[in-house]
């Protein structure tokens, strides 16, 4: 086995590790999280840990982060029932730094812009309470 290559033993403890990163302490919510980080903390390399995420999630660290925002901002949206929140407050909410780059990740996810996702889901709840 050459030196730059991850035992699958290894590459489990990563995977372990970052799993809790991600659904227990939810780091995915910290503005400015990247892969160096999250191998700083995982104590491995930014390339062990990108392989294993690739491998695992067939989708670079990147897009996983985002999809799991994006899934957050999700419930956010209609579980504030369309009453406080503003789209720049969703996005700071869970973890983006920029509004732009919070609408293309969540029209990117979920096909439409947080705004119309709203707007759609505000009439829904409209429509429930008739």
């Amino acid at each position: 086995m050459a030196n730059d290559s991850l035992s699958s033993e290894r590459e489990k403890e990563i995977l372990t590790e970052f799993m809790i990163l991600m659904d227990v302490k939810k780091v995915y919510l910290q503005a400015g999280i990247n892969l160096n980080l999250i191998a700083q903390i995982i104590n491995t390399n930014r390339q062990y840990l990108s392989q294993t995420l690739n491998k695992h999630f067939n989708m670079n660290f990147n897009l996983i982060i985002n999809k799991r925002r994006i899934n957050d901002a999700l419930i956010l949206i209609k579980l504030d029932k369309c009453e406080k929140y503003t789209i720049e407050s969703v996005a700071n909410a869970v973890g983006f730094n920029n509004r732009t780059s919070f609408i293309a990740a969540f029209k990117a996810e979920s096909g439409m812009t947080p705004s119309q996702y709203r707007k759609e889901n505000c009439q829904s709840v409209k429509i429930d309470k008739s």
